[in-house]
């Protein structure tokens, strides 16, 4: 079979596919959907994929694995990926961006100490680990897009009810991690995907 041919994807042909050996990957092109391709590789990893020019510069878009995504899933997704292209959007990007959306309040946390490195004292690490886990733990697995300042809000009453003290040092605690992830995390065009911090309400609290 020929490295690259244009041929109707059916399952029987796809399936029937002889997998390359060494790094050879052989693409194919699906006939019936201008722009979608499978590539092949030696470990019997079959991917749709599309690729096209954004502003001179060739782009490809990884679909999904063959068999996981159907031979339909990957026509579909292809056409909506190529309008994209063609209105001069990346959709790597977009999906980069996606990404960086949906993260954790664990993982700001996490790089927020990783970031300070060395400057961080063990006792001031242990510190901040002891409170994160004592009190916002339970939102580590939420987006932070989807922590309010009204939770903030409620957060800060609840703990307060045990210790007013401790209640203000987890809000600025709290304050650092947003106003990082403000200044990390950015779009394709260099803006920061989080504009707001949750925190800032409670303005008696100085981080």
């Amino acid at each position: 079979m020929p490295a690259k041919e244009t041929v109707s994807f059916t399952k029987n042909f796809l399936d029937k596919i002889v997998i390359p050996k060494g790094s050879t990957r052989p693409c194919y092109h699906d006939s019936n959907t201008v722009g979608l391709s499978l590539r092949v590789t030696s470990n019997s990893v079959k991917s749709f994929f599309v690729q096209k020019r954004i502003n001179k510069r060739t782009t490809k878009v990884t679909l999904g694995r063959y068999p996981e995504m159907t031979i339909q899933q990957a026509r579909v997704k292809a056409i909506k990926t190529l309008n994209l292209i063609s209105e001069g959007i990346n959709p790597n990007k977009l999906a980069e961006e996606e990404a960086i959306r949906k993260i954790t309040l664990g993982q700001v946390f996490n790089d927020y100490v990783r970031s300070r490195g060395t400057n961080l004292k063990d006792n001031t690490k242990k510190g901040y680990v002891s409170a994160f886990n004592n009190y916002p733990k339970d939102w580590a697995d939420k987006p932070i897009t989807e922590i309010t300042r009204d939770m903030v809000e409620r957060k800060h009453r609840k703990i307060t009810k045990q210790s007013p003290t401790r209640a203000n040092t987890v809000m600025r605690q709290l304050r650092a991690y947003f106003n990082y992830a403000m200044g990390e995390y950015e779009d394709g065009a260099g803006n920061p995907i989080f504009i707001h911090n949750p925190v800032s309400r409670l303005s008696h609290i100085k981080a």
